[in-house]
């Protein structure tokens, strides 16, 4: 028996929200664009870049069939030389047919219409973006034994710390009250 999944009215007004939110921004950085540079270049720079998103989406695909191709033939213990591009993600290995998968949502948002996919999609391209999503999202540091917080106690041999005084800051402070209450130079 599967569970059932169902959405609270709350999250579809919130999603309509920020959907209707979206199309408003769109539409006000499109006119934005439009006034600047003509309605004519605008129409001509989204059907670029929509073409340019296409290509970038088939060019992925074919990187990720050739990679996926790759595998299939590459004996069983040989290591994953990983994709070129995204290279290794400390915590986990080789990455292996990441970057055609970023490279393919990428070409994605590049092709929406608008212009806030694009950059998002432009954005997505960076492959220090991308290692930064893998660890988010993978919990590469839990993994690795690695704790992912700074530990809270330190622990100090007795030659390696010193106290410091709180009676400077103490006098220094007096003072500044004392000459904020003085008023202000006369002149």
């Amino acid at each position: 028996m599967a569970a059932a999944f169902s959405i609270s009215g709350r999250m579809v007004r919130a999603g309509v929200i920020l959907l209707l939110g979206w199309l408003l921004l769109e539409i006000a950085l499109l006119q934005l664009v439009a006034a600047r540079i003509g309605w004519g270049a605008t129409l001509a720079f989204l059907s670029i870049k929509g073409g340019a998103g296409l290509i970038l989406v088939g060019y992925m695909t074919l990187r990720g069939f050739s990679k996926l191709k790759s595998m299939a033939r590459r004996k069983p213990d040989a290591p994953d030389p990983g994709i070129t591009g995204l290279g290794t993600v400390s915590g986990l290995g080789a990455v292996s047919g990441l970057g055609a998968v970023f490279g393919v949502i990428s070409g994605i948002l590049i092709t929406l219409p608008g212009l806030i996919p694009p950059l998002l999609g432009i954005v997505l391209l960076s492959p220090s973006v991308q290692g930064g999503l893998l660890r988010r999202f993978s919990g590469a540091g839990k993994r690795a034994g690695r704790p992912t917080s700074p530990p809270r106690e330190i622990d100090l041999e007795s030659g390696e710390w010193r106290e410091i005084r709180r009676k400077k800051l103490a006098t220094r402070a007096r003072s500044r009250k004392a000459s904020l209450e003085a008023g202000p130079p006369s002149v």
